[in-house]
C-alpha cells in the first residue's frame, strides 16, 4: 500500500488529496453528466500518469482496498430534500453496495449522509463509483435527471426502469445509460464479482 499523499504532491486542485492523506481525490469541477465525465476521464488519465512514474501504482474504487473511499456528488442550484436523497439511494447507493466490499466501508457513507457547501450541497453516501466508465455515466446521469425532476417540482421515480423511460423523451443516450448501469450491476451481482477487483 503507498499512500496518496506519497505521489500526489497538492492537497488542493482537481487531482489532489483528501481529508485523509492516505486517498486520493478527483474534483472534476462542476457542469452537465457528459462534462463532468470528460473531466473525470481527464483527471482519471493524469492520476495514471503518476501512478506510471511511481512503478505502476495501482489505484482502487468501489468502498476501497486498504483505505475507504468515497463517491460523493455535488450539488447546486437544486434544493435538498428527504425525497431526493432517498431517490439518490435506491437508483445509486444501494445497487453499488450489493456490489461492493462494504467490510472497508464501516460507518461511512450512511444513506442519508449529506453535508452542506459554499455551492449547494453533497450527497456523499456512494462507494467510489470510477471502477468501470458505464458505471460513472450511469451514476452521473442518474443524478442529472434526479436533481432535474426536483428543481422542477417533479415526483421522484424510483426505478432505474422509470428514470430511463422519462429520460427517453429528452436524451436517449442518457437514457441508455442508465439502463446499461443497471445491467452491469446486476451483471456484477450475479457474477459475484466487487467493483474493487473491475479492471
Amino acid at each position: 500500500f503507498v499512500s496518496a499523499n506519497t505521489v500526489i504532491r497538492t492537497h488542493n486542485g482537481a487531482l489532489g488529496t483528501d481529508g485523509h492523506h492516505s486517498t486520493g481525490e478527483f474534483r472534476p469541477g462542476p457542469g452537465d453528466a457528459e462534462t463532468v465525465f470528460a473531466n473525470v476521464k481527464r483527471l482519471i488519465a493524469r492520476a495514471q500518469t503518476v501512478a506510471a512514474r511511481h512503478g505502476g501504482l495501482t489505484m482502487f474504487a468501489g468502498c476501497g482496498i486498504h483505505e475507504q473511499l468515497g463517491g460523493h456528488i455535488h450539488f447546486g442550484n437544486v434544493r435538498e430534500t428527504p425525497e431526493m436523497v432517498n431517490t439518490l439511494g435506491k437508483l445509486i447507493t444501494v445497487p453499488l453496495r450489493y456490489v461492493s466490499d462494504t467490510d472497508h466501508r464501516g460507518s461511512y457513507g450512511r444513506l442519508d449522509d449529506t453535508r452542506r457547501q459554499a455551492h449547494g450541497w453533497e450527497y456523499r453516501s456512494p462507494c467510489s463509483w470510477l471502477s468501470h466508465p458505464a458505471v460513472a455515466r450511469g451514476v452521473l446521469v442518474i443524478s442529472q435527471y434526479v436533481a432535474y425532476r426536483q428543481k422542477n417540482a417533479m415526483p421522484m421515480l424510483n426505478t432505474h426502469e422509470e428514470l430511463a423511460a422519462f429520460v427517453d423523451g429528452i436524451n436517449h443516450t442518457h437514457a441508455a445509460d442508465i439502463r446499461k448501469f443497471k445491467r452491469i450491476v446486476d451483471a456484477l451481482r450475479t457474477n459475484a464479482m466487487r467493483l474493487e477487483s473491475v479492471e
